[in-house]
């Protein structure tokens, strides 16, 4: 069984790894004209590794990453969901990276208008992410509606600020460094939001934190008051406040994400977890596929949205019924289920071969090889 998932693994690696800096995903960017903006503005666009091969059912989560000239936190952030994603601990999500530089970056985060403009810096902000990049996003690379923004300090303010103004649209909102008590917003107006009942909960998650360091003081102090009114309060919203001790003020950004995502996506994570935990104690699972498909439901009801199998669920539970006594063909329904979300892998292909051959099933073990090859030689043209 070691051996199987070990060559499964290999093969994985072989692509994944293949002219990217990222595993799991690509490094691209992708400049956009913004009506809003008044301007093109240029962003980092990381699509899925199984992008390329999905269906038209693959919708995949939106993660919206703020500041991401950073060049050295920016990196690190990717870094960490890279390994969070090749451990089936978060899904696969279409990220976006974007800037704010030197020049706008106040003034895109503040109320400032510019003579003879009637809205905002920030409100064009709003509108250009509400109205032209989620859009674009959802038409033309399958971003599902599940949105997910995290932003740090004068972004980390915008964060909240979009939350507040336009509520029905985030679905995960993740506050780091940020603040409230700021034009257009406001802590008492923030407060006020919180606790309405109306408000809540439209959106998953609120999450917010702050280091402890001497830079981190301002912001410590204002999300720590927060803290306290999520906590007297009967809001319903789901939230946590992490309190980064030591943390300087770069450092709590992209030491805040990982440990957010890992809290946030939990019940995929453990779709595996449980599974391989429950196996080793001796517990049989019938109809292993459909186990499979069920948990993925269980997951999606709870955090309210759409996900997709991974590469690493599917090979690694192939792998284990593979190697067990008369398991192959639970092994191949396991990899014909992940096969309708991504029909055009060339590795489910080669596994799908290989399985059909140890079973002496040569006819079947020939079209999937067959199938193998026409992938690859569509992926090279």
């Amino acid at each position: 069984m070691k051996r199987i998932f070990l060559i499964v693994c290999c093969l994985i690696s072989i692509h994944f790894c293949h002219g990217q800096e990222y595993d799991n995903f690509s490094d691209d960017n992708l400049t956009i004209q913004s009506e809003y903006l008044g301007d093109s503005i240029e962003l980092k666009l990381h699509l899925p590794f199984t992008h390329k091969t999905a269906s038209e059912q693959v919708k995949y989560p939106l993660f919206i990453i703020l500041d991401s000239q950073h060049e050295t936190v920016y990196p690190q952030i990717l870094r960490s969901l890279d390994l969070l994603m090749n451990e089936s601990q978060v899904p696969e999500m279409l990220m976006v990276g974007i800037p704010f530089n030197i020049r706008n970056r106040r003034y895109l985060t503040s109320n400032q208008k510019k003579d003879g403009e009637t809205i905002s810096g920030i409100e064009k902000t709003e509108n250009f992410i509400s109205n032209e990049l989620i859009p674009l996003m959802q038409k033309q690379y399958q971003s599902s509606d599940y949105i997910l923004v995290a932003g740090h300090s004068r972004t980390g303010f915008l964060v909240n600020y979009l939350l507040y103004s336009n509520k029905e649209v985030f679905d995960v909102a993740i506050a780091l460094s940020g603040f409230y008590d700021n034009e257009p917003l406001g802590f008492e107006n923030m407060k006020s939001f919180f606790t309405n009942p109306a408000n809540l909960p439209i959106y998953s998650a609120y999450y917010f934190t702050a280091g402890t360091s001497l830079e981190e003081q301002t912001y410590l102090k204002e999300c720590k008051a927060m803290e306290s009114v999520l906590q007297s309060s009967k809001t319903a919203v789901k939230w946590q406040f992490i309190e980064q001790s030591n943390a300087n003020h770069m450092t709590n950004y992209w030491l805040s994400v990982p440990m957010i995502f890992i809290d946030h996506f939990a019940p995929y994570n453990y779709i595996l977890n449980e599974w391989f935990e429950k196996d080793s104690n001796g517990v049989t699972f019938e109809k292993p596929s459909q186990l499979l498909k069920r948990k993925l439901e269980l997951a999606e009801e709870k955090l309210s949205c759409k996900l997709n199998p991974s590469l690493t669920q599917l090979f690694s539970l192939a792998s284990l019924y593979a190697g067990k006594e008369g398991g192959l063909e639970e092994a191949i329904k396991i990899i014909k289920f992940g096969k309708a979300y991504y029909p055009n892998c060339e590795d489910i292909d080669a596994t799908l071969s290989d399985f059909y051959s140890r079973l002496g099933d040569k006819e079947q073990a020939a079209y999937w090889e067959e199938q193998y090859k026409k992938h690859l030689q569509n992926k090279e043209k």
